[in-house]
């Protein structure tokens, strides 16, 4: 995972833990003294002492836990409460969705079920249900309880050792946290959260936020309960704010003015317009099954909408339980105003909306801006896995000032010396009519949130202490260690006491070890920020025939043409979730009023400036990091290993991947197995375990190099819907691999060309000093020499071999790689298809009823290991975190296919291990 930060537990409570208000109570010692005497004759009665503990007794450690803290009387009426619940237990350790691309590799080493089966969770006075499962909305501190061993901590106290254990049960423990701290920040509007992992008889406590996790090291709790009792004791104290929960988000009751507003503005209206193009209608689809019309001259536009009012305040709960601002009841609503603009609204807008009002999930005000422009949201549309990261949250959202449906995007962005957020770039284009982006309405960094974790980290004081407490604890161990092992020493280690994953030869202490215990990723910067725009866009698998995907590409191309010809600018981002799609209003030749839908181009927050002419480009186009989505960056970004900055042709290429996703899922074609060729051109992975170099898939590089797209020796033919004959869609693909492979051969040229000149300088050094040496006169001659035939055929001079000089390009290969220094190429290309191909060419070549990958299809990093002996592959999800009661966004199963996969391209791979670029 690489966001672990493990400290001392007395300096987490000293530095992580926010201070207590003025005024704040100690626990009571008499209660603490009790509960010392209740736990110490629960485990040490019932257990054996200082061994393990079965699964079957973990819900009595739970008990005996709860019921020590619910014994202090906690202030403000907090209460702590058992629950039963399931939680996702693939490990969170990638982000592919977003911007990075993880380098580790999972422990596949099988081991028994690890999921634990009761959790407490402390609540605010008030909001105790009798629910056994978690009450995610209103729970401020959960507690995890695992058996009393240490191959079920996810954490490891020794130095020298990782601060993560890569043992498959510990890797289970940490992702079952991880869903956990992901579920209460998706259904909370939070900065920060502390939970606490019991563990046996030990306790740690941990401090999550979007940055990363700091970790304290394990504290036993039945001989001092002080630590962990007093740790709760100090949390509840704190003030909301100081708990972690946002101060900008404020808990809509129900009842309340704002509740009553999202619900009215739910309901169907008369002024809802169809949003399908006009002769699509017909055309079934998977997201959509119902036939709608779009509007036509006829159609006679509805009266002007009412607006609604805000009702005479409602009074909130007054405990403390609910997340609310200093601000009355409803008091931040504004009588809205008509700005005169059309109020017809899209169906699935208002659907969309609809939906979010969920049952059970909570609602609420978020504040956006300097001037603190409400909005009214409920369920996120869009929500990201990611527990780390941007771990954006998409809403369709009420603008509390117009009662308009808009769409707001809350995210963490990378917070770097120089990196703006997405929207000044949004606004940067608002001017320009050719690019089809989304509107700002208002957005900003939300009032300084910061990754708290990742800035304590980078804290240079704290590095130094760190670093020194390290190599001091090291060198007490090789100490100890030369002092307890000698020969004929022989010492086994208990079970339950911690592993380092060393080898039977001890290891000595000295830098590497240092180095080891301090090799963990750096904790990334993020700033919280939230922006709204007007557009409330459709997904790009919503489109509904070849033509229309085409269009639809085309226009997101040209928009990234303009941004990089007008404003300088690279997306470095292109991705299937960047590309939506935008219905809107035009007039036909006839002058009748249609709905049409334009592809935009969005998520520009990883966007750069790239180098002019004579300006220094060490840094154009490439952040402190790797961006970009794995499945769609480019095969020569990839094998630089993203060494190389960003450019023109790497982001024309992503769009040929985008373009052949979507046309491979739901356009009819050859292939017997979809969601085998998905995984295998667009999740797989491989990785050189001797140089640690990565490459993409073997499919994506040989079909970017080749012009050959084939999966399982099938080529991969677009047909139409009927299943006879040829879809236009091949012809394009086909032009637009003539261009990216052109590339690709002066690549390699150069590469080569570039390779013989370094090996011809290699042999003439040696030529040089192997004449030297034979004409040294003390070098006696061989004696096999004088009983060597001469007359053998062959004992002639032998031919000189020597690999064959790169061939000289075509001019025209040269000038077509040229040529994608520009996006005039790809768009001449797209414009020509659109333009000239006949009307009877697109017939039957809409899309399919249903999604060509499977319905258990979830996206996978596949690692091919190539070590030069043998090729290891592995399933590695990426970041997911089962997320309870959502089924539409919940983990599903890595389908069968990739055991299969991996068995069937495994020699091909090794193969093609030694033409990487």
């Amino acid at each position: 995972m690489g966001t672990t930060l493990l400290l001392d537990f007395d300096t987490f409570k000293r530095d992580i833990l926010p201070p207590l208000p003025a005024g704040a109570r100690e626990p009571p010692k008499d209660k603490i003294a009790s509960a010392r005497i209740k736990l110490f004759k629960t485990f040490r009665g019932k257990f054996e002492p200082h061994g393990p503990v079965t699964l079957s007794e973990e819900d009595a450690i739970a008990e005996a836990v709860v019921g020590a803290i619910n014994a202090l009387e906690l202030p403000d009426g907090y209460w702590a409460k058992l629950s039963k619940y399931e939680a996702d237990l693939s490990d969170d350790t990638e982000d592919t969705e977003n911007t990075e691309y993880s380098e580790d590799t999972e422990d596949a080493e099988d081991t028994e079920d690890t999921e634990s089966k009761v959790c407490a969770g402390i609540y605010p006075q008030g909001t105790i249900s009798r629910d056994e499962h978690p009450d995610w909305t209103n729970c401020r501190l959960f507690i995890d309880f695992q058996r009393g061993d240490v191959a079920y901590d996810p954490w490891g106290d020794r130095a020298g050792n990782s601060s993560e254990a890569e043992r498959s049960s510990r890797a289970k423990v940490r992702s079952q946290l991880i869903a956990c701290a992901h579920n209460l920040f998706l259904y909370q509007h939070r900065t920060a959260l502390l939970s606490l992992l019991v563990i046996g008889e030990e306790f740690r406590a941990l401090w999550w936020d979007r940055s990363g996790v700091c970790v304290s090291r394990k504290v036993n709790y039945v001989d001092e309960p002080e630590h962990l009792l007093g740790i709760v004791w100090h949390y509840v104290q704190l003030s909301a704010q100081g708990q972690g929960i946002d101060p900008t988000a404020t808990y809509i009751e129900e009842g309340s003015a704002a509740f009553r507003i999202m619900d009215e503005l739910a309901m169907p209206s008369e002024l809802d317009m169809d949003y399908l193009e006009p002769g699509t209608e017909h055309i079934e689809t998977e997201s959509s099954r119902s036939r709608l019309r779009a509007p036509t001259a006829s159609s006679t536009p509805p009266a002007a909408e009412p607006i609604c009012t805000a009702a005479s305040p409602i009074g909130e709960s007054d405990y403390s339980g609910r997340q609310r601002a200093d601000l009355q009841p409803d008091a931040d609503l504004p009588e809205p105003k008509d700005d005169g603009e059309d109020r017809r609204v899209f169906k699935y807008v208002r659907e969309k909306f609809r939906e979010s009002l969920a049952p059970g999930w909570p609602r609420y005000k978020l504040r956006v801006g300097d001037d603190d422009h409400v909005f009214l949201v409920a369920k996120p549309v869009v929500a990201s896995s990611s527990m780390f990261g941007r771990a954006t949250r998409g809403y369709i959202a009420v603008d509390a000032r117009t009662r308009r449906f808009v769409f707001l995007k809350d995210s963490w962005r990378p917070y770097y010396e120089g990196v703006r957020p997405e929207g000044s770039y949004l606004e940067l284009f608002a001017d320009d009519p050719d690019m089809v982006v989304p509107t700002v309405i208002c957005h900003g960094d939300v009032r300084n949130q910061e990754t708290f974790n990742a800035r304590y980290e980078a804290d240079p004081q704290l590095r130094f202490a760190r670093n020194r407490h390290c190599l001091q604890a090291l060198q007490t161990r090789a100490c100890r260690s030369a002092s307890t092992t000698g020969p004929g020493t022989s010492k086994k280690r208990r079970r339950g006491e911690e592993d380092d994953g060393a080898s039977s030869s001890r290891r000595t202490a000295g830098t590497s070890d240092l180095n080891s215990s301090l090799s963990d990723k750096s904790l990334g910067p993020h700033m919280h920020y939230r922006i709204a725009v007007k557009e409330v866009c459709l997904p790009f698998s919503d489109f509904r025939t070849t033509k229309q995907l085409i269009r639809l590409m085309y226009d997101c191309i040209a928009t990234h043409h303009w941004a990089y010809t007008r404003h300088n600018l690279l997306h470095r981002d292109i991705s299937a979730g960047n590309v939506l799609i935008l219905p809107t209003l035009g007039v036909n030749p006839s002058g009748k009023e249609v709905v049409e839908w334009r592809g935009l181009l969005t998520d520009w927050e990883l966007a750069k400036p790239v180098s002019r002419e004579g300006e220094d480009d060490s840094e154009a186009a490439r952040p402190p990091e790797r961006t970009g989505t794995w499945q769609f960056m480019s095969v020569n970004y990839v094998a630089s290993h993203w060494r190389r900055p960003v450019v023109v042709a790497d982001e024309l290429e992503s769009f040929f991947h985008v373009l052949l996703y979507y046309a491979v899922r739901f356009i009819r074609n050859t292939l017997q197995d979809v969601t085998s060729f998905v995984i295998a051109y667009f999740d797989e992975s491989e990785r050189d375990t001797k140089s640690d170099r990565r490459w993409c898939s073997h499919l994506k590089a040989v079909a970017m190099r080749h012009r050959s797209l084939c999966s399982h020796g099938v080529t991969l033919e677009f047909l139409r819907t009927t299943g006879e004959g040829r879809n236009p869609l091949n012809t394009l693909l086909e032009q637009l691999l003539l261009l990216i492979s052109a590339r690709y051969e002066v690549l390699s040229f150069n590469r080569q060309l570039a390779q013989t000149h370094t090996e011809h300088r290699q042999r003439t050094a040696a030529v040089v000093d192997h004449d030297a040496t034979a004409s040294d006169a003390s070098t006696p001659p061989s004696p096999l020499r004088a009983v060597w035939p001469r007359n053998e055929p062959w004992a002639e001079p032998r031919l000189r071999l020597e690999p064959p000089k790169p061939k000289v390009l075509d001019p025209e290969t040269i000038k077509m790689a040229d040529s994608l220094e520009t996006h005039i190429p790809f768009l001449q290309i797209f414009y020509s298809m659109i333009k000239d191909t006949p009307a009877k060419d697109w017939r039957d070549t809409h899309v399919l009823p249903e999604d060509g990958l499977l319905a258990n299809y979830k996206r996978v990093i596949i690692v091919v290991a190539c070590d030069g002996y043998s090729i290891a592959r592995t399933a590695r999800p990426t970041k997911r975190a089962k997320v309870a009661s959502m089924s539409s966004y919940a983990a599903k199963e890595i389908p069968a296919t990739i055991a299969g996969l991996a068995r069937a391209s495994a020699n091909t791979s090794k193969e093609d291990k030694g033409s990487r670029s």
